[in-house]
């Protein structure tokens, strides 16, 4: 049985997300270079502007992670990495969100696990979130292997 939660920035359990995220990005995919988080935990400048979500197991280990980019200075890492649609130009970035480092440990993937951890997180946190802070646009992408 997992437990979801928002976390807070400040929160304790945030070294747990972030060594996750290290590993997952680092370890795992090799996307970055482990060489470039000494301390073993993976951040960046949009986690303040972010909302953060978690699914940790029975035994307090991090399962599940997602966060919520809204709004910001840097812009959203999509757009910075990626080439978007043209139709996005017209969108008012006000309106836009951007899930981001959605990671299932690999003893969570399992297509009926990682649809019933996504739909939860979705359900419980995303669609919520979104509404309350009045955004009308989600975008993003996932992994070829997704």
């Amino acid at each position: 049985m997992l437990r979801f939660q928002e976390l807070q920035l400040d929160d304790p359990i945030m070294k747990k997300v972030y060594r996750f995220r290290c590993e997952i990005l680092c370890d795992e995919l090799g996307i970055f270079e482990k060489q470039a988080y000494p301390d073993g935990m993976e951040q960046d400048q949009f986690d303040p502007f972010s909302d953060h979500f978690v699914a940790m197991d029975r035994d307090g280990e991090v399962a599940a992670y997602i966060r919520m980019i809204y709004p910001n200075p840097y812009g959203f890492p999509m757009t910075k990495h990626m080439r978007v649609y043209r139709e996005y130009e017209a969108i008012d970035e006000k309106r836009v969100a951007e899930p981001s480092r959605i990671f299932l440990r690999a003893d969570y993937r399992g297509m009926k696990s990682t649809l019933n951890i996504l739909d939860t997180f979705l359900k419980a946190f995303v669609y919520p979130k979104a509404k309350e802070r009045n955004i009308e646009y989600l975008y993003g992408s996932l992994q070829k292997n997704f």
